[in-house]
């Protein structure tokens, strides 16, 4: 996402926290499992933004150059998390995975616990799988990213990141399964 002499602007900045702020603080809390922890990474993630600016790309300020500086952040969190972390293998099995679906319609109540419960155990189940399965199904699940784009962030071909998501939905699967979940 490198410009050709410019940068992004303050207001393409606040546009791009405005759209996709949430979003963002969001992938560093599945990351971190805290709020604190969260809370310093999505900081560190936008003063590095803020750093590195001259390298984000708002051309025309259209939906997809905002999506594509999403990713870009979602990229930069994910770099700062494995750094903080030290060695890829070594990031702790933490994921918070209660906001990956809204269940609180309120019109069921019992329906609404038993999703929230298996809800869960999928979270639990998340949490088993190595880090490298688990980035993954975060980064496409959660930060909503193209598989592409996965691949582009974390360096890897399309095919591995494809591998990868397949690898870890049968993971899950398999749990989901032995936990008495047939349904996946």
């Amino acid at each position: 996402m490198h410009m050709k002499g410019l940068q992004m602007t303050t207001a393409e900045l606040n546009e791009l926290i405005e759209r996709y702020g949430q979003a963002i603080f969001g992938f560093c809390w599945h990351l971190c499992g805290n709020i604190s922890d969260a809370e310093e990474l999505y900081q560190d993630t936008m003063l590095k933004i803020v750093e590195i600016k001259h390298r984000v790309e708002i051309k025309t300020g259209s939906d997809s150059d905002y999506l594509r500086a999403k990713n870009y952040c979602l990229a930069v969190a994910l770099r700062l998390y494995k750094h903080r972390m030290g060695k890829l293998n070594n990031a702790p099995a933490m994921l918070p995975i209660e906001d990956f679906i809204d269940i609180s319609s309120g019109e069921n109540i019992e329906k609404d616990y038993m999703q929230k419960e298996e809800q869960t155990k999928l979270g639990e189940a998340i949490l088993k799988l190595p880090f490298k399965k688990r980035i993954v199904i975060i980064m496409f699940y959660y930060g909503k990213m193209e598989i592409r784009d996965i691949a582009k962030t974390l360096h890897i071909p399309e095919g591995t990141v494809k591998s990868r998501l397949n690898s870890a939905k049968a993971e899950i699967k398999k749990i989901m399964e032995g936990q008495g979940y047939e349904g996946y």
